[in-house]
């Protein structure tokens, strides 16, 4: 961001943020009005910081749903490949070898993508492709170890996998690519990435507008061929060849880069008391919507560096605070 700034004659602002953003959530959580994944704490900060110097920007959400910028879109074709390994050898072999892998909890981690090619291996289609919305967060397996049988009675709709086979099997969709895209555009941007933007924004009084989700430009996206937005292993590839125009060309090659903290790593430090105190005596236990154990293991598997839980202990953390 820097380096834009300075080829483009900008004036760049940063800050550095400590693990004491946990101090922040009871706030931010009263602001969104419901739980945030650590998405959210950056929205929030940036806002914060941008709000001392102007009082509208322009933000980019919906240029990776519309022109293809998120790594799962490519990794969808990666796991066909990884199928064509013998199914006894994807079922019985390789998840002892992907388990062997030590998490560094960074973000990408070896362990991380190779955990997530195994699972998408095991469903197909829109079934998939929900699994990879959620593979940081509860797939439904987890989801049915976490929740307490009689909350799941009690709920008018739990059927999260239609909320995503809706818009991935409409029929005027063909492509892959574009499955996946619109899929994104009707759920995960209103649902997600705009609310958080609106309410994190707002709360420091500072004004965001989004033109990639003018509907002019998701109208031209959506009439593109997909090899204009996924281009061999090339993401967003129309979008940078349009930004090679005005930026700097290391810029304009870089991976995508994900907008989160070291989450996992301040739980194992200093959030660490809070995890275990808030998810310890946990109030959503006591009112018998999740069950204990579940929770328990994830701490601990978490604090002993066995599996990276932070996106998971975050969200459990928030919804505690909400």
């Amino acid at each position: 961001a820097e380096k834009v700034a300075r080829a483009e004659g900008m004036t760049f602002h940063g800050e550095r943020v400590k693990a004491d953003v946990a101090t922040l959530l009871p706030m931010m959580v009263h602001q969104l009005g419901e739980p945030a994944d650590p998405y959210g704490v950056g929205v929030y900060l940036v806002s914060k910081l941008a709000s001392r110097h102007v009082k509208v920007v322009l933000s980019g959400d919906g240029g990776d749903e519309s022109f293809g910028g998120y790594d799962r879109y490519l990794g969808q074709r990666l796991v066909d490949y990884y199928c064509l390994l013998p199914a006894s050898l994807r079922r019985r072999v390789m998840p002892r070898l992907v388990a062997a892998i030590p998490e560094t909890f960074q973000y990408k981690s070896v362990a991380q993508r190779l955990a997530w090619l195994q699972s998408m291996s095991e469903v197909s289609g829109a079934a998939r492709y929900a699994r990879a919305l959620g593979v940081l967060r509860f797939t439904a397996e987890e989801r049915g170890e976490l929740f307490h049988p009689d909350a799941v009675r009690s709920l008018t709709d739990a059927d999260t996998l239609g909320k995503v086979t809706r818009w991935f099997d409409a029929p005027n969709v063909p492509e892959i690519v574009d499955r996946m895209l619109f899929t994104d555009l009707m759920n995960r941007v209103p649902d997600h990435n705009l609310v958080m933007g609106d309410r994190m924004s707002m709360a420091c009084s500072l004004e965001v507008r989004s033109p990639f989700v003018d509907p002019r430009v998701v109208e031209f996206a959506a009439s593109l061929p997909a090899g204009l937005k996924l281009k061999g292993r090339k993401l967003k590839y129309l979008l940078r060849r349009v930004a090679a125009r005005y930026l700097p060309p290391d810029v304009v090659r870089l991976p995508k880069q994900g907008f989160g903290f070291p989450v996992g790593l301040w739980m194992r430090r200093d959030l660490k008391p809070l995890v275990e105190d808030r998810l310890g005596n946990s109030q959503l236990v006591a009112a018998g919507v999740f069950r204990p154990e579940p929770i328990a293991r994830m701490v601990r598997e978490h604090m002993d560096g066995q599996v990276d839980h932070s996106y998971r202990l975050w969200l459990l953390l928030n919804l505690e605070i909400w």
